[in-house]
Parts: structure tokens; sequence; C-alpha cells
């Protein structure tokens, strides 16, 4: 394995949790519970989410580039659109259990 590939896995980690850290205090803060189980299950949760986020991401980029044959850097803009919404429904929805208020 490259040096090049395993710094680029660990600044993927790194920016997940940095991420995750900002959402955590940041974005739902007001939504903590107290306790060290609570904050490993959604780092936990935001890793799958990002990672499902990804996939997706990926995916539309490629059925756009591949498939629908649109260039390149409008197939990936297309894909990011499409990983950050779902992302973010994955982690406010299923990590941090956002609801709507009344």
């Amino acid at each position: 394995v490259s040096r090049k590939r395993v710094a680029n896995l660990l600044g993927i980690v790194v920016s997940i949790f940095t991420n995750f850290m900002l959402n955590h205090h940041w974005t739902f803060g007001d939504l903590r519970h107290p306790g060290v189980s609570h904050f490993w299950s959604k780092l936990w949760k935001y890793y799958v989410g990002s990672a499902l986020g990804a996939v997706v991401q990926w995916s539309v980029t490629q059925f756009f580039f591949e498939v629908v044959g649109i260039w390149a850097g409008i197939s990936q803009l297309i894909g990011i659109g499409f990983g950050v919404v779902i992302n973010f429904f994955i982690q406010s929805k299923w990590t941090f259990k956002a609801k709507r208020p009344h």
C-alpha cells in the first residue's frame, strides 16, 4: 500500500470526524445527550451515513457520466448534490434523530 493511499484514507477519516464534531456540537448541538455511549453511537452512525452518502454520490456521478454522457465535471456536481442531500437526510434523521418542531 502506497503512502499516498494511506494519507488519502487518513484524510477522509479525519475529515469525516471533523464534520461529525461540527455537527455534534453546532448543527445538532441542542440534541446532544450526555454520556460517552451516546457519543460513540452517533459517531459510528455518522461514519456509516457518510459512507452511504459517498456511495450515492459516486453512483450518481458514474450514471450521469457513463450512461447519460454528461461531461465529467457536471456529472460530479450532480453527484455531489445528490450525496449532500442524502447525507444530510441520513445524519439528521438517523444519526442525530432531529425532529421538526410542531
